[in-house]
């Protein structure tokens, strides 16, 4: 830090810089260092007197080690909610095609932070770290469900009895290290301009079954969450994978000693925890809009059963399925905020379909509700669009400029 706040040299600071960050990355007793030695000041300092590109990455992700999150882009915090659901995910990329299209922007730069449970995981990191366009992400989608759902039924059977689990998890996990890189560190994204993410697990090996947060920033050193376990040190491959355990669907996942399954088990709809944390990230600043995006409900009759016994699978189905009730969230919301900053987007489904879903032709069957919720329910929309691109006033603008101008100069209020 010494070495770095000396140097007059492009070069030469930028070797300090990345021994730094080398440094935090390795030992968290050295963030906690820097963050009591000003090192929120002095990366900022670098950051607004730098021209080289790597060494403004490499600012950012000190500054983000750090727990510095900079200030939104607009007038307040936009935050983007994603339901877990399992292929039915293909409801999610419609609705997000139909916003992308009214903002006429692209997802990831809509947003200051999207939070999602098991395929809303997938989404919010393939959106907002990859930042993949949407066909692509319906590309992976038909890829899941070919690859991977379409299993044959005895040797799921099998695996069911051995592992608990019906289908083959290291298919899955070779899909998303080819999606989302088979090295790349959650706080290594940081690097990049984009939203804060947030993929969501459950730890269920603690004494309480507690949510888990793999983010791709650190809360400040001196800020620890009072409810959520989380780490920014994981690969995203892992922390996707850790998300979409869901029992009886995929094994359970193992890392550094927390045995991880699907986030749903407690928060399907994660929306109240992503606010939650976009208030320990911007406690100034107020909310602007809140979508909040499921992945369909059925209310029409199910076909009877009529055997006599339930098969294991079909127990530990029934499991997740009561598990992952997401209404609750949402009604308590609806209450707390008012309707123009939060909006709940959940089509009806005109079909059962079952979260391992793989007929193309149920697929698209969604794909059309999803399209037929839209037209029916247009105004919601043009109610997200409206809100999302409320643009920072004159004042606001001001104000930030003075805000950090302070800050560089070391006054603290």
């Amino acid at each position: 830090m010494k070495a770095l706040c000396r140097c007059e040299s492009e070069r030469v600071s930028l070797i300090h810089l990345e021994k730094l960050v080398y440094y935090m990355k390795l030992n968290p007793l050295a963030r906690h260092q820097v963050y009591r030695d000003d090192g929120i000041r002095q990366l900022l300092i670098l950051k607004n007197k730098t021209r080289c590109k790597e060494t403004l990455k490499q600012t950012r992700m000190g500054l983000a080690m750090l727990g510095h999150v900079g200030e939104v882009k607009e007038r307040g915090i936009r935050i983007l909610s994603l339901d877990g659901g399992g292929t039915r995910g293909v409801m999610t990329i419609e609705m997000l095609s139909k916003i992308s299209e009214l903002c006429n922007q692209p997802i990831h730069e809509l947003f200051d932070l999207i939070v999602g449970t098991s395929t809303g995981a997938i989404l919010a990191f393939l959106i907002g770290i990859n930042k993949a366009s949407l066909p692509r992400c319906k590309q992976m989608y038909d890829m899941l469900s070919q690859d991977i759902f379409q299993a044959n039924r005895i040797m799921g059977t099998g695996k069911l009895f051995l592992n608990h689990a019906y289908y083959d998890a290291s298919t899955l996990e070779n899909i998303f290290k080819k999606e989302l890189g088979e090295d790349l560190v959650l706080i290594d994204t940081a690097q990049y301009t984009g939203p804060k993410v947030i993929a969501i697990s459950s730890a269920v090996n603690q004494t309480v079954l507690q949510a888990y947060l793999f983010r791709n920033y650190s809360l400040r050193p001196d800020q620890k969450s009072t409810t959520y376990m989380g780490s920014s040190k994981h690969k995203l491959w892992e922390a996707v994978r850790a998300s979409t355990a869901a029992p009886g669907y995929f094994e359970e996942y193992l890392i550094d000693g927390i045995v991880h399954q699907d986030g749903g088990l407690l928060t399907n709809n994660p929306c109240a925890l992503a606010i939650h944390e976009a208030k320990k990230l911007w406690p100034t600043t107020p909310i602007q809009t809140v979508v909040s995006i499921g992945t369909g409900v059925y209310h029409g009759r199910t076909s009877p059963h009529t055997a006599e016994f339930t098969s294991l699978r079909e127990k530990l189905m029934k499991l997740v399925a009561s598990a992952t009730d997401v209404e609750a969230i949402h009604t308590i919301l609806s209450d707390l905020l008012p309707s123009t900053d939060y909006i709940r987007l959940n089509p009806n489904m005109s079909i059962d379909v079952s979260l391992d879903e793989s007929r193309d032709e149920y697929l698209r069957q969604l794909e059309q509700d999803t399209r037929n919720y839209i037209d029916k329910f247009s105004h919601k929309f043009d109610t997200v669009s409206t809100s999302l691109l409320k643009r920072k006033t004159f004042v606001n603008r001001c104000k930030e400029k003075l805000e950090l101008k302070l800050k560089l100069h070391g006054v603290t209020s």
